[in-house]
């Protein structure tokens, strides 16, 4: 068979994500200086050769750089029909998690709220680093973060004891 283009995510899928392309979010640090992410998002488009029975994926990676510190935060969703779909983030190449993203938001049953810069967010979700470097010299940047689907990262926690957090 030939190959061909994928199709589009849903809309409910899509929004998941709050930022925009060429946009610019800010974070601030625990010690009070505040980060400027530059934001850019990206509809991946694949071909797939249905010969080899690959399944036909979309991608939408979101992706926010500050210049000082130099911090990478990407976003994706793989998303493999109506029935499969992966959100990943990762912060300086660290990949978080959290059981079960998409099935969780959808749920009649809501995550807690949480205060974060002296604001409450509800439906929070919290992803953990998923490396186990234990067994390495590896020092992860990053311990675990709050995520909500109406402003994105709330707060990124570090494991030196740092943080960052969404600046209002």
């Amino acid at each position: 068979m030939p190959l061909a283009y994928n199709r589009p995510m849903a809309d409910s899928i899509y929004t998941l994500v709050p930022y925009k392309d060429s946009t610019v979010n800010k974070f601030i640090h625990n010690n009070g200086y505040v980060v400027a992410f530059k934001t850019s998002r990206t509809d991946l488009g694949r071909l797939l050769d249905d010969s080899l029975k690959y399944q036909h994926t979309y991608y939408d990676r979101t992706e926010l750089l500050s210049d000082y510190p130099n911090i990478k935060i990407r976003l994706d969703f793989d998303w493999y029909g109506t029935n499969s779909s992966s959100f990943n983030i990762y912060v300086n190449g660290d990949a978080f998690y959290t059981n079960n993203f998409i099935k969780s938001v959808f749920s009649s049953i809501k995550n807690d709220s949480t205060l974060v810069s002296g604001k409450y967010y509800k439906n929070v979700f919290v992803f953990k680093n998923y490396h186990d470097y234990s067994y390495s010299n590896y020092i992860k940047f990053a311990d675990s973060l709050y995520y909500n689907t109406t402003h994105g990262i709330l707060k990124i926690f570090l494991t030196n004891g740092e943080s960052y957090s969404i600046y209002n």
